[in-house]
């Protein structure tokens, strides 16, 4: 007699257990994706406040040209 009810309602329970997972999931991916959002705009307004407040220094100093000689191959030629 239980074995027969058992048979009949385990369809709806799993039925019932997949789709409460499903909607588990799918509240479990959105708080991440709210906390990833919340630290990637953290991050952006940083990197920006630290760009416009403290510029990096060029790294790329102009060097004096040293002036001297060019040797061409032909220069070697005998």
């Amino acid at each position: 007699m239980l074995n027969s009810a058992l048979k009949k309602i385990l369809p709806f329970v799993s039925a019932g257990v997949v789709i409460a997972f499903f909607f588990v999931s799918i509240v479990f991916f959105a708080y991440v994706l709210f906390w990833g959002l919340i630290i990637a705009c953290v991050l952006f307004v940083a990197a920006w406040i630290k760009k416009r407040f403290f510029p990096q220094k060029s790294a790329h100093t102009p060097k004096q040209r040293i002036k001297g000689q060019v040797y061409e191959h032909e220069d070697f030629k005998s």
